[in-house]
């Protein structure tokens, strides 16, 4: 079965990560063919259509389609079809206007470990701003990204695309342990939404939290201190 891919490996920032997925797509009969751009499907025929001018019969066909903004953007975006943002602050063309996640264009995957990541920035600034304060922080485009390997083995790579120079990839290999890790990450989500939901922040500088959502913001480490 072939495994068409854009990317010219699995995951661009980790070789490791790529390598290892490399051989389970061997162990399986997965074809792994990168540098791939799908172009358009003929549905009568069978044959998808690919940007090198390529065309590949298929009896089945599973594809991503292309991610751009929603047409509520229309009139911001850019060629590709996101809304340009400054990637450290996520600030927009338009002053007091941010843009996030899937619509932005963050120099990141569209994945929600980034999203999230940069919504903290964002809402970080907005009060900074609102309380007439400095504020340097910025987005550096961190994230913990978890990848099943079957037989209940889950690997992971810490991914970080913007403090540094090059975009970097710390491999965690496939194992059984890891799963609680994954676990753990889909609870804080759930969690840190809860909290959100729960807490008012005012912009005069008040709080209301009660003992048990400071608990959990202690337990996931969330600093609290740019609210």
């Amino acid at each position: 079965m072939p495994l068409y891919h854009l990317p010219p490996s699995p995951v661009p920032p980790s070789p490791e990560m790529s390598e290892a997925l490399r051989g389970e797509f061997a162990q399986r009969g997965i074809e792994f063919l990168p540098s791939k751009r799908l172009a358009s499907v003929d549905d009568e025929r069978g044959v998808a259509l690919f940007k090198d001018g390529d065309e590949i019969a298929f009896d089945l066909l599973l594809a991503v389609p292309r991610h751009r903004a929603p047409a509520l953007f229309d009139g911001m975006v850019d060629e590709e079809g996101y809304v340009p943002v400054d990637t450290a602050t996520l600030q927009t063309e338009w002053d007091g206007v941010y843009a996030i996640g899937d619509v932005a264009t963050a120099g990141v995957p569209k994945a929600g470990v980034f999203a999230e990541g940069a919504a903290r920035i964002v809402a970080a600034g907005i009060v900074a701003r609102r309380r007439g304060e400095a504020f340097d922080g910025r987005h550096l485009g961190q994230g913990t990204c978890y990848i099943e390997f079957g037989e209940d083995r889950i690997a992971s790579v810490d991914i970080d695309f913007l403090s540094g120079p090059e975009k970097t990839g710390v491999f965690n290999p496939p194992s059984v342990e890891q799963r609680e890790l994954k676990e753990r990450f889909g609870n804080t989500t759930e969690d840190l939404a809860a909290v959100a939901q729960a807490i008012d922040v005012d912009l005069d500088g008040s709080r209301q939290i009660s003992v048990e959502q400071k608990r959990v913001l202690a337990q996931q480490r969330v600093d609290l201190a740019g609210l």
